[in-house]
């Protein structure tokens, strides 16, 4: 692996990922990831420190606490906390992580970044998950359609 897009494509295939800051929020970005995943038979492990569970899943307070611990996070936790979550996934094993961002990868956090690297921990960072998902609605698809026609679409 070691394009961007093999990364995307290695983290989209495993059966297994956990949500790093998985919103209480039925509306938000991270819960509508959540469920089309979810429709799509991944096995989906929760962590977020604030809940004990969310629509009925349990909810992990740590990504150590999760047996065993999953390839692959999605880290969707408030901007100051990526560095720790980050440093947190590192430690406890996981592979890969994926920070979120429309725009890019101006969108992630240094830190997070530096701490990825000092541990080996490889990320993908700045991409929409759901440009990559071929279940995703149609206007995920348009979006992949433009960032591949602009040129921002991953090699």
């Amino acid at each position: 692996m070691t394009t961007q897009l093999e990364r995307i494509n290695w983290f989209l295939q495993q059966p297994r990922m956990a949500f790093v800051g998985l919103s209480r929020d039925p509306k938000s970005f991270s819960r509508m990831l959540y469920k089309q995943l979810e429709q799509d038979g991944k096995e989906l492990l929760i962590v977020n420190r604030l809940a004990d569970n969310i629509d009925g899943h349990p909810a992990f307070k740590s990504i150590s606490a999760l047996t065993p611990v999953p390839e692959c996070a999605f880290v969707l936790v408030g901007k100051d906390q990526v560095p720790g979550a980050v440093e947190e996934c590192a430690l406890a094993g996981v592979k890969m992580v994926w920070l979120f961002g429309v725009t890019g990868e101006k969108e992630v956090s240094p830190e997070a970044v530096n701490i990825a690297k000092e541990k080996s921990l490889p990320l993908i960072t700045g991409y929409c998950p759901f440009m990559f998902l071929d279940s995703a609605p149609t206007f995920h698809k348009i979006h992949r359609w433009i960032w591949k026609v602009i040129g921002f679409y991953p090699k």
